[in-house]
């Protein structure tokens, strides 16, 4: 696979401070808590638009403001997720108390609508409605999420249908709305980031259980792909009974997923929706976004073994 042809360093450099400026442009403060809070460079996730643009024919510019928009309803949506879960140890209301931190989020999101509304002016009267509607489904997903209510698998990847899917399956689709009108491309890239959304919820269960950032915060009791997994396996009577104990011990719950081998099960999952989301990017779409997104999933799984042989950190 060739190159990308652009420099997908300085991509992702101006994507940021075009994000900051846009913050900066509306709300000083804001913009200056953006320059100290986003990370340099930026997860090379940011580049979704980009590739999914790019191999519709697009052009940088208005990628690039697409893309900004995207960091600023993604960090807003973070910022509430942290507050209701209280799970990050860098959280940002640690810093500035709640109050503040929520006050910012709802700031960095009606500032990427605005966005929004001005490039669905010069591009696509669908992006704005598209972008209305994801919105909508992530938030209800991560209401469903907070009230930890999943019993069985079927319900979980509901509630991850519309959290993470939907928002992956957005993100690959404003590139291609930038780009061009054509049904059939704009499918096959929203179909792109929806399989990316998948791969990224597994990795995200895996690594929550088994290399918490704050063990003390591990979700044991919490209903995701690995112990749902796990309790569908025909020999998951010992991990019934760990779960029916009440007090579960990480290393314990661990073990028990790991007889049942359920981490290489749930890798080959996600690996599957990796090799999807690429095959939606082939032909006849240009090659450059499937070569961009090649390069950022190498990137994600440079240490894909740490995540899938790994102890679970102890408290």
């Amino acid at each position: 696979m060739d190159h990308p042809p652009i420099d997908l360093v300085a991509t992702l450099a101006a994507i940021r401070q075009c994000a900051v400026k846009l913050a900066a442009e509306r709300w000083p403060e804001l913009g200056t808590l953006l320059e100290r809070c986003l990370p340099a460079p930026l997860n090379p996730m940011t580049l979704l638009p980009i590739a999914t643009g790019l191999a519709c024919a697009g052009t940088l510019e208005p990628l690039i403001d697409g893309a900004a928009a995207l960091v600023l309803t993604d960090l807003a949506l973070r910022i509430v997720d942290d507050c209701a879960d209280a799970d990050d140890p860098r959280a940002l209301y640690l810093a500035l108390g709640v109050g503040p931190a929520m006050s910012y989020a709802l700031a960095l999101n009606t500032i990427a609508g605005q966005v929004f509304a001005r490039l669905a002016d010069a591009h696509s009267s669908a992006l704005l409605p598209q972008y209305a509607d994801a919105l909508l489904r992530v938030c209800q997903g991560q209401a469903a999420d907070m009230q930890d209510a999943v019993a069985t698998l079927a319900d979980y990847r509901q509630v991850v249908a519309q959290k993470s899917v939907a928002a992956y399956g957005f993100a690959a689709q404003l590139g291609a709305l930038l780009a061009t009108h054509d049904p059939a491309q704009i499918a096959r890239c929203t179909a792109c980031g929806e399989h990316l959304g998948w791969m990224q919820q597994i990795f995200d269960d895996i690594e929550a259980l088994w290399l918490p950032l704050d063990p003390a915060c591990a979700e044991l009791t919490k209903r995701t792909f690995p112990v749902l997994l796990g309790l569908e396996s025909p020999a998951a009577a010992e991990l019934e009974q760990l779960l029916a104990a009440g007090a579960v011990e990480q290393h314990a719950l661990c073990a028990a997923l790991d007889a049942l081998s359920v981490r290489p099960r749930l890798f080959q999952q996600a690996l599957d929706h990796r090799d999807a989301a690429l095959e939606q990017l082939g032909p006849p779409l240009k090659p450059v976004g499937q070569s961009i997104l090649q390069t950022w999933l190498t990137w994600l799984l440079r240490d894909g073994a740490r995540l899938l042989d790994a102890a679970p950190r102890a408290r």
